[in-house]
C-alpha cells in the first residue's frame, strides 16, 4: 500500500469495484460481495486486473526487502497472495537475469520441496478469470479442486513461515490453520503484527511477533519496514560484516540499546561469531 506502490488494500479495493451503486452489505465478506457483483454481471476479475495493473505504481520498501532478506535468488522461497506483479519486479531489480522463478494459481509447484516466488490467489500476469477473488474461486481453490489446500499443508509441514502483512480473517484459511495446530504440524509459523491481538493468533497455533505503529508524520506500519530493511542488510553482511558490527558493540559499554544487545545474544549462539566477541571483547568490562 505504501509508495511508490500505492495500491488500496482489499476493503478499498471492493469499495472501488462495487461503487456506491451496489455498495457493500454491513458484516458481508469480500469474497461473498464479489461473488454477489459477478452474479449480476459486475467484471469483477477484469477490474481488479487492471487496476493492480497500473504502469504508476512500483515496488517499495517491503517488497525490495522481503526479496533482499534471502541473499540469492536460489533460496527465494516466498508465497504471496497479492496479485500485482511488484515481488517480480523487486526480485528483477535486485538479481537481474538469475531471477528466481515464479509460479501462477492454480498451476503450482510442491509445496514442501520448492524455490521462487508463489502467486497462491493469481497473478494480474495471467489470465483474470485465473484470479482467486470471490466465493466460488475461493471454494475451487481451497475444497472442490483443493490445489491452494494442498499447496499449503505440504508448505506449513516442512518450512518454518513467517507471516507479513496478512491478517489471516479468511476463514478458509482460519479453518486450515486451527488444523494445523491440532495436529502440531510443521516446525513453526509466526506473523509480524502489533501487539493487541495475541489471543487470536495463538488460536491460530501462530506465534505473534510485535512491531510497533509510527506516529504521524511516518506511515502507521513504518516500523515494519524498517525491521525488515535491516534483516535483509544484516542477512546479506556476510562474515566480515558481522564482525564489524560485533567490534563496534564490543568497543562501547556494557550498557547497550536493546537492538545492539538482542544482536550481540544471537551472536554469541554461535561459533563463527562467537570468536568474533572474544576476539575484540577485551576490555575487563565485559568479564
Amino acid at each position: 500500500m505504501d509508495p511508490p506502490s500505492n495500491y488500496p488494500d482489499f476493503n478499498a479495493l471492493a469499495s472501488r469495484i462495487g461503487g456506491s451503486i451496489h455498495a457493500r452489505r454491513e458484516g458481508e465478506a469480500i469474497d461473498r460481495y464479489f461473488g454477489r457483483l459477478r452474479e449480476i454481471g459486475v467484471t469483477v476479475h477484469e477490474q481488479v486486473r487492471s487496476i493492480l495493473s497500473s504502469p504508476d505504481s512500483h515496488p517499495n520498501v517491503l517488497h525490495e526487502a522481503l526479496i533482499g532478506i534471502f541473499g540469492e535468488p536460489k533460496h527465494v522461497r516466498l508465497v504471496t497472495t497479492n496479485f500485482d506483479r511488484h515481488f517480480t519486479t523487486a526480485a528483477t531489480n535486485r538479481f537481474g537475469a538469475t531471477c528466481p522463478e515464479v509460479f501462477f494459481a492454480p498451476a503450482l509447484p510442491v509445496g514442501s520441496d520448492f524455490a521462487g516466488i508463489v502467486h497462491l490467489h493469481g497473478s494480474v500476469e495471467k489470465a483474470s478469470n485465473r484470479l482467486v477473488l470471490t466465493d466460488a474461486d475461493f471454494g475451487r481453490a481451497y475444497i472442490t479442486e483443493g490445489w491452494a489446500t494442498q499447496f499449503l499443508q505440504r508448505l506449513f509441514s516442512r518450512y518454518v513461515i513467517l507471516f507479513v502483512g496478512y491478517s489471516h480473517q479468511d476463514m478458509l484459511l482460519n479453518y486450515l490453520a486451527r488444523g494445523f495446530t491440532a495436529g502440531s504440524l510443521g516446525p513453526g509459523r509466526f506473523a509480524l503484527t502489533q501487539p493487541d491481538d495475541d489471543a487470536r493468533w495463538k488460536n491460530l497455533g501462530i506465534t505473534p511477533v510485535h512491531y510497533p505503529l509510527s506516529a504521524p508524520p511516518q506511515a502507521s506500519h513504518a516500523e515494519l519496514g524498517i525491521s525488515l530493511s535491516a534483516w535483509a542488510e544484516q542477512s546479506n553482511a556476510g562474515a566480515l560484516g558481522a564482525e564489524e558490527r560485533i567490534k563496534r558493540i564490543a568497543e562501547t559499554a556494557v550498557s547497550l540499546v536493546a537492538e545492539d544487545q538482542d544482536y550481540l545474544e544471537h551472536s554469541l549462539s554461535e561459533i563463527s561469531t562467537l570468536r568474533f566477541f572474544t576476539r575484540h571483547a577485551t576490555g575487563l568490562e565485559w568479564l
